[in-house]
């Protein structure tokens, strides 16, 4: 679960900060971890051509483009501003996984 804190600035425009629930963790800090860990797990699998690296990589980006696809949402209709930083986030989660399941069908003959 997901909530935001906004300020307006005297400029009119929107800082929202994303924060997770659980903690007083940013969301941006999971995402660091998120975008890290993907990158060692593809990292793995083009070093040891193992199986298992390209499925862990896939089945975690699965996940960052549905809650992507959320924030996206959540920017557009719900706060009504958008955070040029998150949109590149969100955008190039999307383009990721796009880009392993292209791989993920290749290697698997799906």
């Amino acid at each position: 679960i997901v909530y935001f804190m906004c300020t307006l600035s005297l400029s009119l425009h929107v800082l929202c900060v994303f924060h997770t629930l659980s903690s007083d963790t940013p969301l941006a800090m999971l995402g660091v971890g998120y975008f890290l860990f993907l990158f060692l797990s593809f990292l793995g699998y083009i070093d040891s051509k193992k199986k298992i690296f390209l499925k862990l990589a896939f089945v975690l980006n699965s996940g960052g483009f549905v809650v992507s696809l959320g924030l996206l949402w959540l920017q557009f209709f719900v706060i009504g501003a958008i955070c040029f930083y998150c949109l590149i986030a969100d955008i190039s989660s999307i383009v990721i996984f796009f880009l392993l399941l292209n791989k993920y069908k290749i290697v698997y003959k799906v």
